[in-house]
């Protein structure tokens, strides 16, 4: 009986902190427009809605992170096309996290289990990814089912067969889940001697394995952007760092086959960020979850101890790095704003503070522009574009078959006829110093209708 009523309360108490953490995650959700990729998600899941698949006007076809944007295309169609709409399918996934963060932490003790659901319920970065219309939740929790999958494997087939599923929608949400092939080849084959089981994960990582080789890498850590992720990083989560490994040698007692799956696959994901030539900090918060179980292992041991100390040590864990009560470097959950625009790498264009005279002008004239995605879920599909490269390089502009890769819309080329001009302070920071020029002479025959810190709207006479 005993043993009964503890399983209950434990159920209970990862109830309430899911409840918890679906409050944190939906309160408000619509209140910051979508930024430059969610828009990109939205619409590519608006037009699954409508057709079925992921195709732009353009022909594209969005193949990234599938799954995903079929749940979000999902709701889209029960609900309709709005931004806390959009935004439901990471909130899923969210709360996906933290019933997997209790998981792992049971592995070490049941007590670490509800302490990791509980600091990833509360989690700044945690809910800031669960509020966003775009798949970097869903390659989180994605991310550690196939490690935990992994880890269950080795006391049944069955799970390495479900692991190496995983392994592929990993692997299709986001390629950086390759880091994982490896680990995988070498703990199946150790672990059962059956060739088979590693055709799956070797066949991923060939197939998507030669898609990487396209991406453009830097040539060593050396890079500035080492500097820039593990400041960032260790800045929001100094204390995270250092509790956390204080927590090692405890996980390391206590599962020393979960702590090296949770540790290694991390240490890489984080170290190749060094590699790529795009620096977003997006990309770098995907470990926390190794690093939160990592303290619930030594606040459990401390549950033990000395009760005292382990409630003092767990409010100050909550309470510091938390979204509750001060604001936060993105959204804020208690009170949400928009997304700071300081932050370049994932730039809110905040379509819907055009006054509505300014958008009906818009709607109803021909419209060149620079960003598109956010235009057309929150105005309309443009006519043409201005072309700006959105990672620096001659690779990075957004275009298919001659055209904006998703709206279609054609590109500019000094028109005769009168129009109106969207020029956002993310397309124009983009744009090299010969694109600015070419800009500016086409503005000498424009007045500006309305402005704000993130657009500026131009009636335009030739």
């Amino acid at each position: 009986m005993g043993i009964v009523n503890k399983n209950k309360l434990t159920i209970i108490i990862l109830g309430i902190i899911l409840l918890f953490a679906l409050i944190l995650r939906i309160y408000s959700l619509g209140s910051s427009p979508l930024w430059f990729d969610e828009s990109i998600s939205s619409l590519a899941s608006q037009k699954i809605a409508e057709k079925g698949i992921p195709l732009f006007d353009s022909g594209l076809f969005y193949s990234r992170a599938l799954i995903f944007h079929y749940i979000q295309a999902f709701f889209i169609f029960l609900f309709g096309a709005t931004d806390a709409v959009a935004r439901l399918a990471s909130v899923l996934f969210g709360l996906g996290t933290v019933i997997l963060a209790f998981l792992i932490g049971k592995e070490f003790n049941k007590p670490a289990g509800i302490i990791s659901a509980l600091i990833t319920s509360v989690l700044f970065l945690e809910i800031v990814y669960s509020r966003q219309a775009r798949f970097y939740q869903a390659f989180q929790f994605l991310f550690f089912l196939t490690l935990f999958l992994l880890y269950k494997s080795k006391t049944s087939k069955k799970y390495a067969y479900i692991s190496s599923i995983s392994l592929i929608v990993l692997v299709q949400t986001h390629i950086a889940g390759l880091v994982l092939v490896p680990l995988f080849i070498i703990m199946l084959y150790k672990e059962h001697k059956d060739i088979k089981l590693l055709i799956i994960p070797l066949l991923v990582g060939i197939y998507f394995g030669l898609s990487f080789f396209n991406i453009q890498t830097s040539a060593s850590l050396g890079s500035i952007y080492a500097e820039e992720y593990t400041s960032r990083i260790f800045k929001w989560l100094r204390a995270f760092f250092i509790i956390s490994l204080i927590g090692m040698p405890f996980a390391y007692k206590m599962n020393k086959r979960m702590f090296y799956i949770l540790l290694v696959p991390s240490i890489l994901l984080f170290t190749g960020l060094f590699f790529i030539k795009v620096f977003a900090l997006r990309y770098a918060y995907f470990v926390t979850l190794s690093i939160i179980i990592f303290i619930s292992t030594i606040l459990s041991y401390l549950y033990k101890q000395n009760k005292i100390l382990f409630a003092i040590t767990l409010v100050a864990t909550i309470i510091y790095p938390s979204n509750l009560f001060f604001e936060a470097n993105y959204l804020t959950v208690v009170i949400p704003s928009q997304i700071s625009i300081n932050e370049i790498t994932e730039p809110v264009i905040n379509y819907k503070s055009l006054s509505q005279e300014t958008q009906n002008i818009i709607k109803s004239n021909t419209l060149v522009t620079l960003s598109s995605p956010g235009v057309e879920c929150y105005l309309k599909k443009p006519d043409y574009i201005i072309p700006f490269s959105l990672n620096g390089l001659e690779s990075g502009y957004a275009l298919y078959e001659g055209v904006d890769a998703y709206t279609g819309a054609e590109i500019f080329n000094n028109q005769s006829s009168d129009f109106i001009l969207l020029e956002d302070f993310f397309g124009y920071f983009k744009l090299s110093e010969k694109e600015k020029s070419r800009l500016n002479d086409i503005k000498q025959n424009c007045s500006i209708i309305e402005e704000s810190n993130t657009l500026k709207v131009y009636s335009c006479i030739m």
